[in-house]
């Protein structure tokens, strides 16, 4: 009876909900940036990676660099890595697998040592890009506002700032 129900519950439950791991090919679908949760010894930590196309990596936390690469062996994604910083707690190399899941438009990496007693294990989001954001940032710089404050310093004609000698 209790099997029935079961299988009833299954069958009648969508399981949208389970993200399904995507299988890597190459090391360059990983490229771009990441953002998400590294364990470390305070704690979860905010985290950045950027991932270039040959896999090498570098991620940043509030206390922690890290440095790295991702490769498949034997059709599995692996990583090693090593902390550039804090220069007093330098890390020996650390390997571990990484697996990538597709859900509802995001992607997710995850990372876990081999070394079950190892901090490290994290997860990141992919950053998606938005063309409009980045044309923005490229031609909106230093806090120029669109030019309007660029505009009224050239017609200030000495940088926006009056001096005046006494």
């Amino acid at each position: 009876m209790r099997t029935l129900l079961l299988a009833a519950v299954l069958a009648l439950s969508p399981l949208d909900g389970i993200a399904a791991e995507k299988q890597m090919v190459d090391v360059k679908e990983l490229a771009g940036s990441w953002r998400g949760w590294v364990n470390e010894v305070g704690g979860d930590e905010w985290a950045t990676m950027n991932v270039s196309a040959d896999g090498s990596y570098k991620a940043s936390t509030y206390s922690v660099t890290t440095i790295g690469k991702f490769y498949l062996q034997d059709g599995k994604l692996r990583y090693r890595s090593s902390r550039t910083t804090p220069s007093a707690m330098p890390s020996a190399e650390v390997f571990g697998t990484a697996s990538v899941s597709e859900d509802k438009g995001k992607t997710v990496l995850k990372l876990m040592p081999d070394d079950p007693d190892y901090l490290g294990r994290a997860e990141f989001e992919r950053v998606k890009s938005d063309p409009v954001s980045l044309d923005t940032s490229l031609t909106n710089h230093g806090g120029d506002h669109g030019g309007q404050h660029g505009k009224e310093s050239a017609e200030a004609g000495d940088g926006g700032s009056r001096r005046t000698r006494t």
